[in-house]
């Protein structure tokens, strides 16, 4: 990459995507020398939106080098690692990683405008995903900021927290962790979640969950509690009744 960079530089020095992609294989403190100049990492991309300041990629990676109470100086104003992010939108707002990106600098109930609406932590999280619905990290961290009893709405349909744990399943299986995670609030709540066209309920969600770390001691725990007299499940190949679990719970808690 930084020698086709290079290339591309030298036959079109004002090539704003040779200049962003340049910086982005500079480490922090590495300079450059291209022509009679030397550019660091920020250098590149400030050079980038020099040749062209609509090009929001250039944007987007000057803000991922501005800490977060500095301020860089481009041209004759300066701008805030937000307020970077911020004119990368505004350059193209079809870009899911920008918004992600600007949700990171959001905290509580603060907004940032984008042309002519203001956006919150939430809302640019779902602006994430109307882009890439595969974006587990946004789906978890929409999650996390979420109540058992809350919904939000993500492309006209509204997803409940453990919605939203399950889609991050289903984007990205080894998050396994999570199943207990969805154990939980169904038990708490009640009803199913689906993932990958099954349907879970809570205790479907800890046999999951052990199946991934038969370890979890909370997980055989609960399993235990919901088993009917004489019912058994079935864990690692093995026959597991209520008191059996227990005994897994004990042992695993012990380690």
């Amino acid at each position: 990459m930084r020698s086709s960079s290079l290339a591309a530089l030298g036959h079109n020095p004002e090539d704003s995507q040779a200049w962003t992609t340049l910086g982005s294989t500079l480490k922090e403190g590495e300079e450059i020398r291209v022509g009679w100049k030397r550019y660091s990492k920020r250098g590149c991309y400030l050079k980038a939106i020099e040749c062209n300041p609509q090009y929001g990629p250039a944007w987007t990676y000057l803000g991922h080098t501005v800490g977060e109470f500095e301020e860089v100086q481009v041209g004759e104003k300066v701008y805030s690692r937000k307020g970077c992010y911020v004119k990368a939108l505004k350059c193209d707002p079809k870009k899911g990683y920008a918004w992600n990106d600007l949700a990171s600098t959001l905290m509580g109930g603060e907004r940032a405008r984008v042309g002519d609406e203001t956006y919150t932590l939430v809302d640019c999280l779902t602006k994430v995903l109307e882009f890439n619905p595969q974006d587990w990290v946004a789906w978890l961290n929409l999650a996390s900021m979420m109540k058992d009893e809350d919904t939000i709405v993500v492309g006209r349909k509204a997803y409940s927290r453990a919605d939203c744990y399950a889609r991050v399943l289903e984007c990205d299986p080894n998050r396994n962790w999570l199943w207990n995670d969805v154990g939980d609030i169904l038990q708490r709540d009640g009803g199913t979640v689906q993932v990958g066209g099954k349907e879970y309920a809570a205790k479907d969600c800890y046999l999951k969950m052990l199946e991934s770390n038969p370890n979890k001691s909370s997980a055989w725990h609960n399993v235990a509690l919901m088993l009917e007299e004489g019912e058994t499940v079935w864990i690692g190949g093995k026959e597991y009744d209520s008191k059996e679990c227990f005994k897994r719970a004990f042992e695993t808690q012990l380690r």
